[in-house]
């Protein structure tokens, strides 16, 4: 398989975020492409200059998530500011301060003219210390 543009992000600086808060994706590990690139602290894909950037594109995420307090901690992909749906991911830590480690997947359709998505990852509404967070968009 191959692919028109991929992008592939790592932090693995400790960070202390509270409730709902947006994960630094980090720096550029690999990129190619012109349709998955990085704007302030999102990650844009797509092209409102052709129709090429338009049709799906794959997300993978890893992050490793120490909770401030004993309970659940969750991870979510958010495409144009809303929560998409199924890109979750959940985890329980029995001691606050246990790393849980959380990935999930996901496909991203752009479609109609000259479209463009912004993508971030955010906490649920669990503050916690993000130790790791690895990234990648491709266009399929």
């Amino acid at each position: 398989m191959s692919c028109n543009s991929a992008l592939y992000m790592a932090n693995t600086s400790e960070q202390d975020l509270a409730a709902n808060a947006q994960i630094p994706f980090g720096s550029i590990g690999r990129r190619f492409g012109r349709f998955c690139n990085v704007q302030g602290s999102d990650v844009v894909i797509g092209d409102c200059c052709s129709k090429d950037g338009l049709g799906y594109y794959s997300v993978d995420c890893s992050v490793t998530l120490e909770p401030t307090a004993i309970g659940n901690v969750s991870a979510q992909l958010y495409v144009n500011g809303e929560p998409y749906p199924g890109a979750v991911q959940t985890g329980y830590s029995a001691v606050a301060g246990n790393p849980v480690p959380l990935s999930f997947t996901a496909t991203v359709r752009l479609f109609g003219c000259c479209n463009l998505a912004t993508l971030q990852v955010r906490l649920g509404d669990e503050a916690a210390t993000v130790t790791n967070i690895g990234f990648r968009g491709v266009k399929d």
